[in-house]
């Protein structure tokens, strides 16, 4: 439809060449044009102003009287729905993303070619491209198993990762957040058969989702959780403790020294062990919170006795 200047770059409008729209509910044929809207695309960049593509989509009636829909926009080929890059585009910030870093990539075509992405999009088109190239193993061979998730940026978007904690590398790993669905997904990878042990967190979905797919193995908890729970727990009793002693000198020790109380007791110095008895022997409960705790752990003689360690 033509060519002009778009926030600084060359902006191509085109629209489908046809006068009519097919239904994709009941397929009856409309040519009755509801109203138009304009779906903006950036292409690979090849001139120095950088280019876009704005795609005019038509949104028919539909003249079917029992169809469920009364209105339904056109489809472009080869472009989803809320598509923002074409696949030329994304095959380019991928190259980029090889040899540049992300925030680099952004930089790049901001000066470039006045062209604006996101951190974010260029690490989920390179995270995209990645996954397409890597092609995983099925029905891994072995007996020992995690099961965690991660947060693939900012917010609450994670994925679930399963890892061979005897190899002590990745077997895969889902999209979709730390649901049952994700970890039966990486769950699929493997030979049911052969595992014997599969450490998670406390998280539920994950718990049932391996009583599913791995019912013959023993599912336990992963020893940073269980150190953060128990370090928790030891917490919350030495906040009591501060909030009803009446020496201000102790409660400045409570605060000061609260590190010590995380640390394994094999971990300290003599005279950190000194000075930690000292505060234990002001409250007969947080010194027998501190024994129960280092029972706990000493169950599964933790290198990282600092995993999990509550806040201020």
């Amino acid at each position: 439809m033509g060519i002009t200047e778009f926030h600084g770059s060359l902006a191509i409008r085109v629209e489908k060449d046809i006068d009519f729209g097919i239904c994709p509910h009941c397929g009856v044929l409309s040519q009755q044009v509801n109203d138009r809207h304009v779906h903006e695309v950036i292409d690979r960049p090849v001139f120095e102003p950088g280019m876009s593509l704005q795609i005019v989509k038509r949104r028919w009636k539909c003249i079917n009287d029992f169809c469920c829909a009364v209105t339904f926009t056109e489809e472009v080929g080869g472009l989803p729905r809320g598509c923002k890059h074409t696949v030329l585009f994304q095959k380019y910030l991928y190259q980029l993303s090889r040899h540049i870093t992300l925030s680099g990539v952004k930089r790049h075509l901001a000066e470039a070619y006045r062209c604006p992405v996101s951190v974010v999009s260029v690490c989920r088109v390179a995270q995209n491209h990645l996954t397409e190239k890597i092609n995983l193993p099925t029905n891994v061979e072995t007996e020992y198993i995690g099961l965690d998730e991660f947060s693939k940026g900012k917010g609450h978007d994670y994925a679930v990762v399963l890892v061979d904690l005897v190899e002590r590398k990745v077997i895969d790993v889902a999209p979709g957040g730390k649901t049952k669905k994700a970890a039966r997904e990486v769950l699929a990878k493997i030979n049911p058969q052969g595992v014997k042990a599969c450490a998670i967190d406390m998280w539920q979905p994950f718990y049932n989702a391996c009583r599913e797919v791995i019912p013959q193995a023993t599912v336990v908890i992963d020893r940073f959780h269980v150190g953060k729970t128990v370090n928790e727990a030891l917490d919350k009793v030495r906040r009591r403790v501060r909030t009803d002693l009446k020496s201000k000198e102790k409660k400045e020790a409570l605060f000061k020294y609260r590190n010590l109380f995380w640390l394994g007791t094999e971990t300290l110095t003599e005279k950190q062990e000194r000075r930690l008895w000292n505060i234990l022997s002001w409250d007969e409960g947080l010194c027998r919170a501190y024994e129960l705790k280092e029972g706990k752990l000493s169950v599964n003689p933790v290198a990282t006795r600092k995993c999990g360690v509550p806040g201020g």
